[in-house]
């Protein structure tokens, strides 16, 4: 079943990840949200935060329906890869 607001299913899955991400940086040793954990370097920090957020999506998009992921690509996925083409070519 798809959400009925996308928008409204973006942010449920943003705030459910953002404490869902949180604990786990937290018992993993990954950067949080309220600061880089103790003893990271600031390129290892930055490296296991991608891993964190690259871990967090695979999960969320096995959970989600395949007729959500094809909505979240048309509305919100496609049109801002079109703004940033535009502002692109508009530079250039």
């Amino acid at each position: 079943m798809t959400p009925a607001v996308p928008s409204i299913a973006a942010a449920a899955v943003a705030a459910h990840a953002h404490t869902q991400s949180d604990s786990f940086a937290a018992a993993s040793g990954f950067p949080t949200s309220s600061g880089v954990s103790s003893g990271f370097t600031a390129g290892e920090s930055q490296q296991k935060s991608e891993l964190l957020v690259q871990s967090i999506t695979e999960k969320v998009l096995k959970q989600l329906d395949p007729s959500a992921i094809e909505k979240i690509s048309r509305e919100l996925i496609r049109p801002l890869i079109e703004a940033l083409i535009r502002r692109e070519v508009d530079k250039g």
